[in-house]
């Protein structure tokens, strides 16, 4: 099953090797900055602020590895390209580019970043919040953009189990890689020893969806994101991203103002009312928080488009309006039960007819 899977995985994201020991996103960010750096070496990536990992500061902190961070635009959300390569000509140390934003409204120039870095630096991207819409076609492929090391997760984008992986663009790079010999070391060989090896076959089966459904799945979900972005917007609320129409991925960013309405509105009013959201620092916004909201789970309910504006519709009452919580939830209720989980969309579920544990059981009954 661990040998399907990394060929199933070299396949679908254009890699020379695929490894799929990771337990998550976070494991995996964290053997690739081990494994591409030593003491004294730099890295660069993405400021939390902006939607970069938090743990990985305080690792390099321990490690000796000083940290840089990459410069966002504000007005654009995307790298100031001349920025980052004035930095890496001032600190020739910079062994590690990572990018790795949490907080994704764009797709960032993979090629131009790749073009403005010295050959030696090591280019790695982080597809946990964007893998389907990679998949989808969507997003481009980075391993085909100039990327040398592609890692993500399972459970963000791509519907699945809590599951990382870290793949090569070069086969050459994979077996001489300091992160392969980093893994064997955090986790026993061969890969399902102590690795979380009931997820592997859970984190095959969600590739096969994505092989079958990425393209709908990912382009629906990029419409509904801009449906649910249109839709507050239109209400008057403050919608980040408004230069290039709000959202080019499956997430919409909401400001709020100060951190604790942020968290009061994520973790209280809207939680109360049946509506999950994150509470943010919004990237590129020197210090405004807010809310990120991910559409690819309703997605796969079935939510098109018109849904979406009513969700916005919801969120406005609770956020703007300042409608009662229970009031709302009922109403959420009321939306999703027209959207059951069973069947879900772009999942196997829908391509067999019928639950999949289902039809196997009346197959093996049969």
């Amino acid at each position: 099953m661990v040998q399907k899977l990394a060929l199933l995985g070299r396949e679908m994201f254009s890699a020379a090797s695929f490894d799929c020991r990771p337990d998550g996103g976070t494991a995996a960010a964290q053997a690739v900055l081990q494994g591409c750096c030593s003491r004294g070496d730099g890295f660069m990536h993405f400021a939390v602020s902006d939607g970069g990992q938090a743990g990985l500061d305080s690792m390099a902190a321990k490690l000796g590895i000083e940290t840089f961070k990459l410069p966002l635009q504000p007005d654009t959300l995307l790298v100031d390209i001349n920025r980052v390569a004035l930095q890496v000509h001032e600190n020739p140390h910079i062994r590690l580019v990572l990018l790795d934003q949490s907080s994704q409204l764009r797709c960032q120039p993979l090629a131009e970043i790749r073009a403005a870095l010295p050959g030696n630096i090591i280019l790695a991207y982080d597809a946990s919040q964007d893998g389907a819409l990679i998949l989808g076609g969507v997003v481009p492929q980075p391993l085909l953009s100039g990327a040398d090391i592609l890692l993500g997760n399972t459970h963000d984008n791509i519907p699945g189990p809590l599951k990382g992986y870290i793949a090569f663009a070069d086969v050459a790079d994979a077996a001489d890689s300091k992160v392969s010999a980093l893994l064997k070391g955090l986790h026993s060989d061969p890969p399902p020893a102590s690795c979380h090896a009931e997820s592997i076959a859970p984190f095959y089966l969600a590739l096969v969806e994505m092989q079958i459904f990425a393209r709908p799945y990912a382009e629906l979900a990029v419409r509904n994101a801009k449906a649910l972005a249109a839709g507050l917007y239109a209400e008057g609320l403050n919608v980040s991203g408004r230069s290039f129409g709000f959202t080019e991925t499956h997430q919409v960013h909401l400001g709020i103002g100060s951190a604790d309405g942020a968290l009061r509105t994520a973790a209280d009013s809207l939680s109360r009312a049946g509506i999950r959201c994150d509470a943010i620092e919004m990237p590129g916004s020197a210090g405004q928080q807010g809310l990120r909201f991910g559409v690819q789970a309703l997605t796969r309910r079935g939510v098109d488009e018109a849904g979406m504006a009513h969700i916005a519709r919801l969120i406005v009452d609770v956020v703007l309006r300042r409608e009662r919580s229970d009031s709302v939830r009922h109403e959420v209720c009321t939306f999703l039960r027209g959207h059951p989980l069973q069947l879900l969309h772009f999942s196997l579920d829908e391509h067999y007819g019928a639950p999949y544990g289902q039809r196997l059981r009346e197959e093996s009954n049969a």
